[in-house]
């Protein structure tokens, strides 16, 4: 069985009854746990509790297997469903060097805040990149960074990371202005792929109204970490 029918036996042969709202497949039901774990990490290491810090990511190892697993099909799932309703033509090569050019002119983060750091598809709540990039610069127990593959980076680097999603795809003539992007977390991006909602059987998270309360991605504790460490 290879990746796109496993991602298929996830959310079943039937697209009358998947999501219109997420391309992934059910999420693993401690996911919210881990994501707590990550905003106590993240508190201990602004009161300088190093130590509890520590112990809290090295409680998670057990668990980064069971994401990465789970993130390896979940990315599958939107190819799965393109393949199953017979929608996969016109799938063209992105240029990536261009997109990131483009993207960091926008200003992820104002993007982020707009949309509450939530993905605008599955919901999840997400996480600043310079959130986890500092978190594993600053313990031992790293492996949050964007670089290196699936078997070395943390579980919560690939399921909670915050980023920008076109949703009309560049290959498609989408345009990278406020208007065509969303927040998206890791895997609800990479299912997506360079499909079209279309291709996916999916509605458009522009219709919904993002989720904005008192999640900023931990970015008032980064403001806090980056205090201390000019202190």
């Amino acid at each position: 069985m290879n990746k796109s029918e496993q991602a298929l036996s996830l959310i079943g042969d039937d697209p009358r009854l998947w999501s219109r709202v997420s391309p992934l497949p059910p999420s693993l039901p401690w996911l919210q746990e881990e994501i707590e774990r990550i905003v106590r990490t993240v508190a201990q290491v602004v009161s300088d509790d190093r130590r509890k810090a520590e112990d809290s990511l090295a409680g998670a190892r057990d668990r980064d297997d069971a994401m990465r697993s789970w993130y390896r099909i979940a990315i599958w799932v939107g190819t799965a469903r393109a393949n199953r309703l017979d929608r996969t033509s016109g799938l063209e090569r992105v240029d990536r060097s261009k997109q990131d050019k483009k993207l960091r002119a926008i200003g992820k983060r104002s993007l982020f805040v707009r949309d509450g750091y939530r993905c605008r598809y599955c919901g999840q709540r997400v996480i600043s990149e310079e959130i986890l990039v500092a978190l594993g610069s600053t313990l031992s127990e790293g492996g949050f960074s964007a670089r290196g593959d699936d078997t070395s980076r943390r579980g919560a680097s690939l399921v909670f990371r915050a980023v920008e999603d076109h949703v009309v795809p560049l290959s498609r003539g989408g345009k990278t202005v406020d208007t065509n992007l969303v927040t998206s977390c890791y895997p609800c991006n990479f299912s997506k792929f360079g499909f079209t909602l279309d291709q996916l059987g999916l509605d458009d998270p522009r219709d919904r109204p993002p989720i904005v309360d008192d999640w900023d991605g931990l970015g008032l504790m980064l403001q806090a970490l980056k205090k201390r460490a000019i202190a």
